[in-house]
């Protein structure tokens, strides 16, 4: 069995205790290199759209 027949979920996310702006990501197995690619340019996509979902509504 590969490591991808394996599903992939997200078990957690928090911050390091020394830095507060690293945070860690925790997955049901290892990535491989396409998957933390892909999930390196989804982080940056949404960044900018986190300070838009935590600015008040008008």
């Amino acid at each position: 069995m590969k490591p991808t027949d394996i599903a992939l979920k997200c078990s957690g996310v928090s911050r390091t205790a020394d830095n507060d702006r690293v945070v860690m990501v925790a997955f049901s197995r290892p990535l491989t290199d396409d998957e933390l690619r892909f999930f390196h340019e989804v982080c940056q996509r949404s960044a900018p759209l986190m300070l838009m979902a935590s600015e008040p509504r008008q």
